[in-house]
């Protein structure tokens, strides 16, 4: 008949197996949840899913890209800033001159001094017109019996020039030629011719033959702008 102590070892046996499946089935249920943890944290689905969201919200970054397409249309609109190029029309059209000389027009034209015919040099009178502008020279041209033949010219463009004539004496001038010139006149007794280059033939009918002169210069703008010139005069 066994013993006790031989029926007690395969009881122990028993239970110490029950106890370590018991066990391993405690840890087994444990593990699930700790692989779910895992597959969740790690969710390389899951975690690139949300890198890739954010990716997608990078993308939509992108239009941030269209926000620089903005700024840059924006900085081409800053181009019709160009426009301030008007402002150099603006200086163009502005018909103010610095002219430092004080000419009058015809109702009050500068005195310049008088000349013999024949003797003097060529003289040369210079100035600047604005927009609408007229300037007027006047000076004597004293006869001594030598040919006299009042001439002036001027290439300066966009201007109108005239020598007008009056006899000294009073008497009515005949103006006979103007060379390349105009005939014109400014009165009934003063007369003369307009054109680039003048040169004048004329009488003063006097009984004593006497043809001194006074000689008037008139020079206008003919376009609307500050115009330098230069005229140049012989007797």
């Amino acid at each position: 008949m066994p013993s006790f102590a031989s029926r007690l070892v395969p009881c122990l046996l028993v239970v110490a197996s029950t106890l370590g499946m018991a066990a391993a089935s405690a840890c087994s249920s444990e593990d699930p949840t700790i692989e779910g943890e895992d597959d969740g944290g790690t969710g390389s689905s899951g975690g690139p899913g949300r890198s890739s969201s954010s990716g997608g919200t990078s993308s939509g970054g992108g239009s941030s890209s269209s926000g620089g397409e903005t700024s840059s249309s924006s900085g081409g609109a800053s181009s019709s800033g160009g426009s301030s190029s008007s402002g150099g029309s603006s200086s163009s059209s502005g018909g103010t001159c610095n002219d430092p000389q004080d000419v009058g027009d015809m109702t009050s034209p500068k005195q310049l001094p008088e000349v013999s015919d024949g003797f003097d040099p060529d003289g040369k009178i210079q100035g600047i017109l604005s927009t609408d502008d007229e300037d007027a020279y006047k000076y004597k041209i004293i006869d001594t019996a030598s040919t006299m033949a009042p001439y002036a010219s001027t290439a300066s463009p966009n201007v109108q020039l005239c020598m007008f004539l009056a006899c000294d004496d009073g008497d009515d001038i005949d103006i006979q030629d103007c060379g390349s010139a105009a005939p014109e006149d400014y009165s009934a007794k003063v007369r003369g011719c307009c054109g680039q280059v003048i040169n004048v033939d004329f009488e003063c009918p006097g009984i004593n033959g006497d043809d001194t002169v006074q000689t008037y210069i008139r020079i206008r703008s003919t376009a609307p702008q500050c115009e330098a010139y230069t005229i140049t005069t012989r007797q």
